[in-house]
């Protein structure tokens, strides 16, 4: 899926959504400020404009394992606001899984390209699944190793208020 840029604006041809890989820091706060804590922006504004149909994101067994792991036993998350099991099961679903969600990819484990080597999945997921952005909150992911991987691949590294300013250019459909 190719992406134009028509007056400063982001838009998808074709009716397409635009393809990005989320890290597992903005699912969380995603998921947290959506279920558990009081509403926040940025996190708002991206759950709505996936509901809204203006992204896709793309995603792998690792990260999704990742973020399962997280949601429902880090200490930071799973073990401090108690989440349940089967609601976080429904969250993943329905963001990741569920047929109109997300676009699952494979990778291979040898992108090597991230200071810290559990971020590597993420610039990896995003060049096998033809993403246009890779947002995250981690500033590993922010390297210019990272961004030099990425950049041939037209894939953008953004902060997730800079992910929400592009999405919301996006005409609702």
């Amino acid at each position: 899926m190719s992406q134009v840029n028509v007056g400063g604006k982001e838009t998808s041809e074709a009716g397409g959504r635009i393809r990005a890989v989320l890290d597992t820091n903005v699912w969380v706060d995603i998921f947290l400020h959506d279920v558990i804590l009081p509403p926040k922006q940025p996190y708002t504004a991206i759950l709505d404009a996936f509901f809204d149909d203006k992204f896709e994101p793309v995603y792998c067994a690792e990260t999704r394992d990742e973020l399962e792991q997280v949601l429902k036993y880090a200490k930071s998350v799973g073990i401090k606001y108690n989440t349940s099991p089967a609601l976080v099961d429904e969250f993943i679903q329905s963001m990741l899984q569920d047929q109109h969600a997300g676009v699952f990819v494979e990778i291979t484990g040898e992108v090597f390209v991230c200071s810290d080597e559990d971020d590597d999945k993420f610039a990896e997921a995003a060049v096998v699944g033809h993403a246009r952005y890779l947002v995250s909150n981690d500033p590993h992911l922010h390297e210019h190793a990272v961004k030099q991987y990425l950049a041939p691949h037209g894939i953008r590294v953004l902060w997730a208020p800079e992910f929400r300013k592009i999405l919301d250019q996006i005409p609702a459909k």
